[in-house]
Order: C-alpha cells, then structure tokens, then sequence
C-alpha cells in the first residue's frame, strides 16, 4: 500500500452506482499511514542490505577477476546498474516514509475540518 492509497480512500467522495461509503476516521488514517512508514521502513532497511551484499561481492569478484578485463567490465556493468536501481527504488521508500510521516502529524496536530483540506492539496500534488 502507498500513501496515495491511503489518502485517496480518506478523500473518496460519492461514486456514481455505490452507496456513500463510510468516511475514514483520523485515527484509522494515522493507523494506515503508520503501518506504510513501517513497511517502506523494513523494505528500505532490505534495499540498504542488498546494497551492501552486492557492493561485498563486486569487491570480491574484482579481487578474483583482477587480471581479466573483460569480466571486469561484465562485472563493472552489471554492479553499476543494479546499485543505480537499488538507489532509485531506496529513494521512492524514503519519499514514501517521510510522506506518510509528516501527513500523521499534520492530521495529530489540524482540527478534523482542517485536515480533509489539507489532504485533498497533497493527494493532488502526489
């Protein structure tokens, strides 16, 4: 689940052929947004891991490939996108998480009126 997730079933209005859905609770928002600041937590936590796996074994490999070129370049290559891909995807569960944490404070600290308005702004710029 993403935040986006998370706010647009906040904000969801009245959907033409359904009934009016119950509106979702402050307390069950920060909920759900508490629980996906901890799962891109952990998931960020697993990138940082693979990341570090991975750099170990490029340093590994090029002690053992250090008089072959053409491995080293192999290896050079495929180290070098899959650390750039680890790097984007660690970046998006940052953005995430801070996302998800700043929007429980500001529905802790905005009256319950205040706080739908502020919700509709981010979710659009999302």
């Amino acid at each position: 689940m993403r935040v986006k997730d998370v706010l647009e079933s906040y904000v969801s209005g009245i959907q033409m052929g359904e009934r009016d859905r119950p509106r979702v609770s402050n307390v069950e928002l920060t909920q759900r947004l508490s629980t996906v600041s901890h799962t891109n937590h952990v998931y960020f936590q697993l990138c940082f891991a693979a990341l570090l796996l991975l750099f170990t074994g490029s340093c590994v490999l090029v002690v053992t490939f250090v008089n072959d070129p053409r491995r080293l370049g192999a290896l050079f290559a495929v180290t070098g996108v899959s650390i750039v891909g680890l790097i984007a995807q660690m970046v998006a569960l940052r953005k995430q998480k801070v996302t998800a944490d700043l929007i429980t404070i500001l529905s802790r600290s905005l009256k319950q009126g205040d706080v739908r308005g502020v919700i509709e702004v981010l979710l659009a710029k999302l």
